[in-house]
């Protein structure tokens, strides 16, 4: 079960103090041993130390990279199709206008 906030702001009290002899008064006035600050801290840093994302976040992230990669390629697609229609309309303005001017 996770600490509770309460339990985070004794502890990080009692990790403030330098010395020994006033960080065990500290703690012992908060219902906290020193060995628990220890071993908090050490499971506080231990997910600071891995550079490597774990194995379980880089297959979560696969599926969403190969979405990225589609929805890439889709728009670039539809962006080329945009421009073609694009420039059919003008090309089609551009002949009417052109037989407009043709006709008396």
């Amino acid at each position: 079960m996770p600490p509770s906030l309460s339990d985070l702001v004794r502890k990080l009290g009692c990790a403030k103090l330098k010395h020994l002899a006033n960080q065990n008064t500290f703690c012992r006035e908060r219902g906290l041993f020193t060995h628990h600050l220890q071993t908090w801290k050490q499971d506080f840093i231990k997910p600071l130390e891995t550079d490597e994302p774990s194995s379980a976040s880089r297959k979560a992230a696969k599926p969403l990279q190969d979405e990225i990669v589609q929805l890439k390629k889709d728009l670039q697609r539809k962006e080329k199709a945009l421009a073609e229609a694009a420039a059919l309309l003008i090309l089609q303005k551009k002949y009417h206008a052109f037989w407009e001017e043709k006709a008396p």
